[in-house]
């Protein structure tokens, strides 16, 4: 047997084997390329989902601190007894409130 005789008996099975695996390579690519789309789908809504949940605590957090400013001016605005009257006296209210003095002038 030479080449040309191995090429003769083997080479309508070789076709047939190719012909058939492509239908199943498309086939295997389709699915495979849509579990990956699927995938890519559920790590956005994920991403999101983990965006809007520190969104949440980032919010809750700054009204948690505002919170407390809030507290610590309505105590120290409490301790004082004298309320500046107007604009022009807000200043010398403010002094008491800075470790810096500002000069009176």
């Amino acid at each position: 047997m030479n080449d040309a005789d191995l090429l003769r008996m083997f080479g309508p099975m070789f076709c047939i084997l190719g012909l058939s695996l492509i239908p199943l390579s498309l086939m295997f690519m389709h699915r495979f390329f849509k579990l990956k789309e699927r995938e890519l789908e559920l790590e956005v809504k994920s991403r999101d989902e983990q965006r809007l949940l520190r969104q949440e605590a980032l919010e809750a957090r700054l009204a948690a601190n505002e919170q407390a400013v809030r507290t610590i001016v309505d105590a120290l605005l409490a301790q004082r007894s004298a309320v500046p009257a107007g604009p022009e006296s807000a200043p010398e209210a403010l002094q008491g409130f800075s470790p810096v003095r500002l000069p009176k002038g």
